[in-house]
């Protein structure tokens, strides 16, 4: 049906007036959420006039010219954080791939109502310089990679830089880092992604991560998530994996204040799973 033409209008009118009471078919009006003014109906109700308008209003809508324009950089990096950070389980995966990656032997999640107010991830890796931490949070900034064949010999679980400036681009971020050999701690704070506060504090050696109010900026996307308490049933099964998969690193996961997991540090696996899964069915496993 061209919109542009008078015959959809005169089509759709004859189909309209000639289906007869008794006729269960109506005709197909694209739905009013489509048009500029959003006038709400009900098709069943239609009168031919009624009928009219809205097919009007739909080709204004349509013959509108639409042009082609570049999103804001705001904008943009929203959308892009979607393909990145979709629940909270996965921001404490990046968090988790940062914190290993930088040789860290211990590491601790916390999380209130189940992710959605808080994720903190402190480590005791080699945390970053100074001169280098608000870069962190620049797209496609990383120290895993520096040329395209070394896409063919990774040996990190990230590389691509886009991990720290998504979740920044929707949630209120603050990084406190610090590296062995330097003095004091760096605190940034970052809000939509821009940098909004700097200064150095007293901090151990590491790096703590803390991500509040996530999707603040997005209401839509938080939507589409669970329940604070399958939320954080997502992380802990995450929490899971990464202590069978890294047995000599010892997680601690806090859940609004207690703890829920505490386990690694250990070199044998097997004794992971039988604290996870308990005893006699750790017993039953067959080694492969």
């Amino acid at each position: 049906c061209d919109w542009s033409s008078d015959v959809c209008s005169s089509d759709l009118l004859q189909i309209w007036a000639g289906s007869g009471r008794k006729s269960r078919r109506r005709p197909f009006v694209p739905h009013p959420s489509r048009f500029p003014d959003r006038r709400q109906f009900r098709l069943s109700g239609m009168t031919p006039r009624r009928l009219l308008g809205t097919i009007e209003t739909s080709r204004r809508f349509w013959s509108a010219a639409v042009p082609i324009r570049v999103l804001p950089p705001a904008v943009a990096a929203q959308v892009r954080a979607g393909e990145v950070v979709e629940r909270p389980a996965l921001v404490v995966k990046e968090l988790l791939d940062n914190s290993l990656d930088a040789g860290a032997d211990t590491i601790t999640v916390e999380i209130r109502q189940g992710g959605l107010e808080l994720i903190r991830v402190t480590d005791n890796g080699l945390g970053i310089p100074a001169a280098e931490a608000e870069l962190a949070f620049a797209r496609h900034a990383t120290s895993k990679i520096s040329t395209a064949a070394d896409l063919g010999r990774i040996r990190t679980l990230g590389f691509r830089g886009e991990a720290l400036p998504s979740i920044a681009a929707v949630a209120q971020v603050s990084l406190l880092t610090r590296p062995p050999d330097q003095p004091a701690a760096l605190f940034l704070a970052l809000e939509g992604g821009v940098v909004r506060h700097r200064e150095f504090r007293p901090g151990p050696p590491g790096t703590t991560v803390t991500v509040r109010h996530l999707f603040y900026n997005t209401p839509a996307r938080r939507r589409f998530l669970r329940s604070p308490a399958a939320e954080g049933q997502q992380i802990l099964h995450l929490l899971w994996h990464y202590a069978v998969t890294f047995p000599e690193v010892r997680f601690t996961l806090l859940s609004d204040g207690r703890e829920v997991l505490g386990c690694g540090g250990q070199s044998d696996p097997a004794a992971i799973l039988a604290r996870l899964i308990g005893p006699e069915m750790a017993d039953r496993l067959v080694t492969v």
